[in-house]
């Protein structure tokens, strides 16, 4: 695949290149047993992922104990809770999550293309997932919710991998699967993809009226800006 009016593609991680819904969940969990909190159900959890660690356990600690997860935690409790969580979540990170279908296939056809990943996942436990689920040589740039001063849905980290590698806002597209995505790809002013296998629904995402809608990851090949 040669290169036309798009240099650059920018990628989401959960809910776009990888499927952690379930490693997620356990992770929280056993932070939450661990205060003899209840549970919280698979489809809390992925309501509830999407804006960084901080922001997910403080969701599921107000689902959990005030039946509301936009209650804000006790700041120290908190800070406490997710050092719990990133130690369970650590040991269980790679138990259940997998690629989406189509991914090694599809990054290995987009090779003349600058790949990155910018999610709101912290940089270290990006790093160990693409690591060891065998696609980080693939991409030039990772960039964590915890790389920058500002995450998703802030223009922040399109705009520094656009500075970094010279490349101008129309030849870029950003390919994920919630509203931080497509918000951060627009506000930075370039091409926006949703999918729809991912953790939002697909009326959800298409809401925010994405140049591109696709439903495999394999169907990115097949989009005009890129062929």
């Amino acid at each position: 695949m040669k290169k036309t009016c798009i240099q650059a593609i920018l990628f989401d991680l959960d809910g776009t290149l990888t499927d952690s819904s379930f490693d997620l969940m356990k992770g929280v969990n056993l932070m939450l047993a661990h205060y003899n909190f209840q549970p919280i159900s698979y489809q809390q959890c992925i309501r509830f992922v999407g804006d960084g660690i901080p922001k997910y356990v403080n969701r599921a600690l107000g689902a959990s104990v005030h039946q509301n997860p936009d209650v804000e935690i006790d700041p120290e409790f908190l800070k406490q809770a997710i050092n719990l969580f990133r130690e369970y979540y650590a040991n269980h990170l790679l138990d259940q999550t997998r690629l989406y279908p189509g991914v090694i296939e599809t990054l290995s056809k987009l090779r003349d293309f600058k790949l990155a990943v910018i999610t709101n996942k912290s940089y270290d436990f990006s790093l160990e997932i693409l690591t060891r689920l065998k696609i980080v040589d693939f991409f030039s740039l990772i960039l964590g919710g915890d790389s920058l001063e500002e995450k998703k849905p802030s223009p922040q980290p399109i705009l520094y991998f656009l500075d970094k590698f010279n490349i101008s806002p129309d030849q870029a597209l950003i390919v994920g699967d919630g509203q931080n995505d497509i918000l951060a790809g627009k506000s930075a002013g370039i091409l926006t993809c949703a999918v729809t296998y991912g953790f939002r629904s697909e009326t959800e995402i298409a809401s925010l009226e994405p140049d591109y809608m696709i439903s495999k990851f394999s169907e990115l090949l097949s989009l005009n800006c890129l062929t």
